[in-house]
Parts: C-alpha cells; structure tokens; sequence
C-alpha cells in the first residue's frame, strides 16, 4: 500500500488546489513535485513576458542587481571579497565551470596515504543531493579541510540547498571557496550561478577546460561592462529578479526553509524517496497518470537497482494559502 503519510498528503494537496498558491490557473497545470524545474508563481511566470535586450542597459542593470542579491542572499559581499558569477545554461553547466581536472599523480598518492599540507589544491562535495535527498554537512567536512589545508579550495554543489539551507561562507574555519546553487529560489531553468572568492577565482580560474565554461572570463565581462560573453538566458533572468524579490519578501532563507518544513511535514524536504509497495495489485504507470490526470506529477526516476519513485516538496507549492505577490520593475 502506498505510504499513509504520502497518500494523506496528496489527498490534502488535491482537495485543496487554492492553497498551492496556483488558484489562478487550477486545472491549466500541473503541480511538480519534483526536483526540478519547479512550480513557479504567477508573477515569475508573468515576468518573461516581454523581451529585452542583451545589451539594453535596463538587462544590464537586472544582472548587476541579481549578482548583488544572490550575494547578500548567502550573507557576505564583493566587500568580503566573494563574487557571484552567472552561467548561462542549467545547473550541471554552472557545476562543470567551477570544477577542474584531478592529478593522477594526487589520486595515486591519495591511494597511497600521503596528503600533506599543499599536496591537494580542491575538494569537492555535494551539500544536498537531489536524487537521493542526502544533506550533508558541509560546514564540518569544511572544518576539518581547513584544518588541514588553510589553502586548499573547497567547491560546494549546493544546487539544492543554497536557498532552504545556510551556507557559511565567510566564517573560518569552515570557509567554502566556492558554491554553486540554483533551484530553492524557484526561478525557470536557464542558468546558475557561482559564488566564489575573488582572489581564488582570479589565480585559479585561468585554468578553465573550456572556451564556454571559462568562469573567470565571464566574471571579467560580468564586471567589465554588465555584460554575458555569449547569448543570455534574458527571460530567465528577468523571472529570476521577481522569484528573489519574491524569496526576500517571504523572510529570505530562513522564511522559504520554514515553508519547506511545513511541506515536509507532509511529504519530506526536499526530496522523498518512496520504495514501490509490495504489492502486486501496484502499478506505476498508472499511479503516476492518475497522479497526473490530478494535476499533481511526481518525479519517476529510479534511485538505485530497487523500485522507487520520488516526491518533491520545493517550488512554489505550500500548504497554507501564499499571498500574492508583488511584481518588480526589470
């Protein structure tokens, strides 16, 4: 049988379409539980409607105030020394920007037990893992390369935790050189971002494996005249400004976690994963069509060998009624 918890929940979520913030466009589409892309608030959507420019001064000025918005969002500044840069294109670009090739030379000392101070330049991990909905904890693992290595440089893939979870990235000894984030802001797919320190991304970026994933190329132009090396993901951006306006205004972090817990209370944070019930009777295409035919699609990718499906709990889903939003110039 299918887990009480979920099938309570998604009674609740059906009965009650007007509480998921979506009122407005019942029985028009769907509400993703899933991973990613997210539902998105009207408003978000509305925010696209228009074009604009790569070049126009008004596209200049949103990117230069969402690069400045992203960084107040992981509570530190260009005055800190961090910076935010965009990349065009969906999260998995933004991870590959920031990362680099690893010495056979190191993995083989690794293997053989040797690690001095300096030996190892990165280390990577991921804070929240999407697929099986781990959360690690980032902050201590940082602690203790810290302690090893002042200097080694730490790449965070926080795709799915910046934005529900707090990222300390100021506060030695647990400083994250760089973080890569995107989904908890509940924007449209089209880009992500790399919060970096300025002094590593200037040393260590003009190692970059590719012309379009050269960060500190696009950080350069960013910074130069406001503006992307190549094609912008504009109407992706111009719905991102609103989804920040519109995090902000919930409370920021904190405020968007809190209705992530509530929803998790009901279906778990910020993924679920749910074996198939041991039931011959069971059939997943089917559940997932119903599921679907109600407006609600959950996510059918498998986890491991065993049979499973997953539940998301992020996006622009709630269950007590969202206000309106309020729309921000672009």
């Amino acid at each position: 049988m299918m887990p009480v918890q979920l099938r309570a929940a998604l009674r609740a979520l059906r009965s009650q379409p007007a509480t998921c913030g979506l009122a407005s466009v019942a029985g028009r589409e769907p509400l993703l539980f899933t991973p990613g892309p997210l539902t998105t608030s009207i408003s978000v959507k509305q925010a696209m409607l228009r074009d604009l420019g790569s070049r126009d001064p008004q596209f200049i000025e949103l990117v230069r105030s969402v690069r400045s918005e992203l960084l107040t969002l992981a509570d530190t500044s260009q005055e800190a020394g961090y910076e935010c840069v965009l990349v065009p294109g969906s999260g998995t670009t933004t991870v590959e920007s920031v990362a680099r090739a690893v010495s056979p030379a190191a993995v083989a000392a690794h293997l053989r037990g040797r690690s001095p101070p300096g030996y190892y330049g990165h280390a990577a991990m991921i804070h929240h893992e999407t697929t099986a909905g781990t959360l690690n904890d980032v902050d201590a693992v940082g602690k203790l390369l810290h302690a090893h290595d002042p200097e080694l440089t730490f790449i965070v893939d926080s795709m799915s935790g910046f934005g529900c979870y707090a990222v300390d990235l100021g506060g030695s000894p647990r400083r994250l050189r760089r973080v890569v984030a995107n989904k908890n802001i509940e924007g449209v797919p089209g880009f992500g971002f790399a919060i970096a320190k300025r002094d590593k991304l200037i040393s260590q970026g003009v190692h970059a494996r590719a012309l379009s994933l050269d960060l500190l190329k696009q950080w350069e132009g960013l910074e130069g005249n406001g503006q992307f090396r190549f094609t912008p993901p504009v109407q992706s951006l111009m719905a991102f400004k609103q989804a920040l306006a519109e995090m902000f205004a919930e409370g920021g972090v904190a405020g968007r976690r809190a209705r992530y817990e509530a929803n998790a209370a009901a279906l778990g944070c910020i993924i679920h994963t749910y074996l198939f019930p041991d039931d011959p009777n069971f059939d997943f295409p089917k559940f997932y069509d119903r599921l679907a035919e109600l407006g609600i699609v959950i996510y059918p990718g498998k986890l491991t060998e065993a049979d499973c499906f997953r539940v998301g709990s992020i996006g622009r889903i709630s269950t007590a009624p969202l206000p309106e939003p309020t729309r921000v110039a672009a």
